[in-house]
């Protein structure tokens, strides 16, 4: 048996294992570390009790404990910490391990001993240094071996199914179950770093340099809560988060407004192809819009026309949204899909930013907080101008709040809505310092009843909208997130027009250029702050 491992870029040197027997290192790897691998003598129909299996990926280093269960059930649990096993074993005998910090290659010789495999590693940056994660699980049939490793991989065999909940003190926000975001303070070497694991009987999945953070995963059924409170006190500890996690907005229980009529739906909806769209601007370059949303239909008109389909769910995945609701975010932005309360028959412009569709939800409609970073990241890698987020809770993050901030001073805005639901309460990230919080207008342009409110909404825009996230039909939407899409990519555009100037002065002049409240008592009480981006609103930024 073989194996073949890569750190970053797959390698064609052989990694150790059990045929490999004259290899000194192995063999003494093998005594030290006592491990047992027996075939379980009893035969148990059904899944294992999970109980019966620990494992836990510390670096380079595997510890797993397994009492008479099948090789499947134990690479299910790979699998549950980040690695890609894109086989399952047949046959698939049972095993009763004892391995305690183990070469993780060595502890993959005894398990994988009848199979070839490759092993793909990555290297964790981060403020301790680079850390070794293994990636993905392989198996290799003897005719396809030199195939394979020709071949990229693609990362498939993830479990990505995040299992969430809530947050005893703060029930309505959610976390993932046995994880946390970490930073060590400043000076942590990195044998510290590995003891502060060893402690807490925790490996890293991930790490994001924009803020320092580690993605740590815990043992099964940890109390969360009560971690944190432990590492709060930890002298190493700079700052320490549960894994928060978002859900998709709900489409608002409201009716379909009285100016939702045939006439409108048809001007509200564009399928201009890329070719046909000329500006009629003074426009000369594109904005670039970055939404962290579900990701991009394959079948809608406008998915080629997107500059760049990101996928932070699946690792290379397509970024495919089986949910619809990033397909819409990205129409509105692109201008392939107009709101109701806008003149569709004024062509100020028609020149679509450069869209970065980021897909951060997975398929149960959940963003857990690292993907949402990994997203930000990204787009100022990308020289956004502009980040849209058709989503919120009430849950603040302190890391998300700097990635944030980070990224307004690199020249990134971000807009976020305000919520779905009539309330004054906070709601994050666009209460966030460095957000623009974008409230929701009905088409006659007065606020929409079931926005969120309240001082701290800088901005409202339009939040009916009609059109094809599914192109078998039309459908009717609304929402603070419909305004918050729609007003990122005007801003985009009028970033673009007027490049020379810093995003603050550009953020500065298109709030002034908004039209002020209507002077209606009840109106002010609500967006007492926001101004209204509408038609005349529309005219003053781009009147030539």
């Amino acid at each position: 048996m073989k194996a073949t491992h890569d750190l970053n870029h797959r390698l064609d040197t052989p990694c150790r294992g059990y045929d490999q027997a004259k290899n000194h290192f192995v063999i003494v790897a093998l005594i030290l570390a006592m491990i047992a691998v027996l075939p379980a003598t009893a035969e148990r129909p059904g899944e294992s009790d999970p109980s019966s299996i620990r494992l836990r990926l510390h670096g380079a280093q595997t510890t797993l404990y397994a009492d008479n269960v099948p090789l499947s059930a134990i690479l299910q649990q790979f699998r549950q910490w980040d690695v890609a096993v894109d086989f399952m074993p047949v046959p698939d005998p049972r095993l009763s391990v004892r391995m305690e910090s183990v070469d993780t290659e060595t502890a993959l010789a005894n398990l994988l001993e009848p199979y070839d495999y490759l092993l793909r590693w990555q290297m964790v940056s981060g403020p301790v240094g680079r850390l070794p994660k293994l990636k993905a699980i392989r198996l290799v049939g003897p005719a396809g071996r030199q195939a394979a490793e020709s071949q990229p991989y693609h990362g498939s065999g993830v479990d990505s199914r995040i299992t969430v909940m809530p947050h005893p003190e703060f029930p309505n926000a959610l976390m993932i179950r046995d994880e946390l975001l970490l930073r060590v303070k400043p000076g942590v070497q990195i044998d510290e770093f590995k003891r502060l694991l060893d402690q807490i009987d925790g490996g890293v999945i991930d790490g994001c340099p924009l803020v320092g953070v580690y993605r740590v995963r815990l043992r099964p059924h940890t109390n969360i809560p009560e971690m944190v409170a432990r590492l709060r006190q930890h002298a190493q500890v700079d700052r320490v988060e549960p894994h928060w996690a978002w859900r998709l907005p709900t489409r608002p229980a409201a009716d379909r407004p009285a100016a939702h009529t045939a006439a409108a739906a048809a001007t509200a909806t564009r399928h201009d192809s890329p070719g046909s769209r000329e500006s009629t601007g003074n426009i000369a370059t594109t904005g670039r819009l970055a939404i962290l949303d579900t990701g991009i239909r394959e079948d809608v008109p406008w998915r080629d026309a997107l500059h760049a389909v990101l996928d932070f769910v699946v690792n290379d995945g397509p970024g495919d949204d089986s949910e619809g609701h990033g397909t819409r975010m990205a129409g509105l932005a692109g201008g392939f899909l107009q709101p109701l309360g806008i003149d569709h028959g004024t062509t100020w412009d028609n020149t679509p930013p450069d869209i970065f569709s980021m897909k951060i939800f997975d398929a149960n409609g959940v963003a857990p907080l690292f993907s949402i970073l990994q997203g930000v990241e990204q787009a100022i890698a990308s020289e956004a101008s502009v980040i849209s987020l058709s989503w919120g809770g009430p849950q603040n993050s302190r890391f998300l709040e700097e990635a944030l901030i980070r990224a307004r001073q690199q020249g990134v805005l971000t807009l976020a809505a305000a919520g779905n639901e009539p309330t004054a309460e906070t709601m994050y990230p666009a209460a966030s310092p460095a957000v623009v919080a974008v409230g929701a207008l009905q088409p006659d342009g007065q606020p929409w009843e079931q926005s969120g409110y309240g001082p701290s909404i800088l901005l409202a825009a339009p939040g009916f909208a009609v059109g094809q996230a599914d192109p078998s039909q039309d459908e009717w939407f609304a929402g603070t997130s419909v305004a918050t899409a729609y007003a990122a990519g005007i801003f985009a555009r009028f970033n673009a027009l007027h490049g020379e100037r810093s995003v603050e002065e550009n953020l500065r002049r298109f709030l002034d250029a908004m039209t002020p409240p209507s002077g209606d008592k009840n109106d002010d009480q609500r967006f007492p702050n926001a101004g209204r981006l509408d038609d005349a609103a529309l005219q003053r930024l781009f009147a030539p």
